[in-house]
C-alpha cells in the first residue's frame, strides 16, 4: 500500500475550486468511478457528472463534480471539471423542486434525432443528472433515472450522432 501523499487540484473555468493533500481520490469516470493513490501510474482520464471522494486519514471529503478530464502524473492529481460543488449550501427542497421541473421539461421535450436539434434535450438530462448528483451530495437518495442507453450519450465526450450516423446503430446495435 502506498503510503505517500497526493497533491490534489479541482480547476474549473472560474480557477482552483479545491487544492489539497489527500491521501486517496475516488473520480467518477465515463466508464465507472476509478480510485487514485499515492505511487499511480500516469493517466488521463475522462470524469462524468458525480461525487468525487477525497480521503485524508480518517477524514472524508465528498464533492459533486461535473464533466471533465483528470490527470494523474508525479502523485499530483488534476481535475479539470465544468462543475464543482461542495455540500455546504445545499437546499434539497429546491433541488426537489428542480428536479421535478426537469423531469416534465424532459418529458415535453422532442428529440429530433434526423434533424440533429437535440441540444436542448441534452442539456435538460445534464441538467437532471447534476441535480441528482447534489442531492445524492446532500444526503438524500437520488431519484431513479431511467433512460435507454444512448438517448443522452452513447460515450461521455462524444457528439451526438445524426442523420445515416444515428440510424445505422439504431438498425445495428451490437455492431
Amino acid at each position: 500500500m502506498a503510503t505517500g501523499k497526493l497533491t490534489v487540484s479541482f480547476v474549473t473555468p472560474t480557477g482552483v475550486a479545491l487544492e489539497g493533500s489527500f491521501d486517496e481520490v475516488a473520480l467518477p469516470g465515463a466508464p465507472g468511478e476509478f480510485g487514485i493513490l499515492a505511487g499511480h501510474r500516469p493517466l488521463v482520464g475522462s470524469v462524468r457528472i458525480g461525487i468525487a471522494t477525497l480521503t485524508s486519514g480518517s477524514e472524508v471529503t465528498r464533492v459533486a463534480v461535473g464533466r471533465g478530464f483528470a490527470e494523474v502524473s508525479n502523485d499530483c492529481v488534476t481535475v479539470l471539471t465544468n462543475a464543482f460543488t461542495r455540500r455546504e449550501g445545499l437546499d434539497p427542497v429546491v433541488l426537489k423542486k428542480d428536479f421535478a421541473e426537469l423531469q416534465t421539461k424532459i418529458a415535453a421535450s422532442k428529440l429530433d434525432k434526423d434533424s440533429g436539434d437535440s441540444g436542448d434535450h441534452l442539456y435538460l438530462i445534464e441538467r437532471e443528472r447534476t441535480i441528482a448528483t447534489l442531492l445524492e451530495l446532500y444526503g438524500e437518495d437520488p431519484p431513479a433515472i431511467l433512460r435507454p442507453y444512448n438517448e443522452d450519450e452513447p460515450f461521455a465526450h462524444a457528439a451526438p450522432l445524426t442523420g445515416d450516423a444515428a440510424r445505422e446503430v439504431e438498425n445495428n446495435p451490437g455492431a
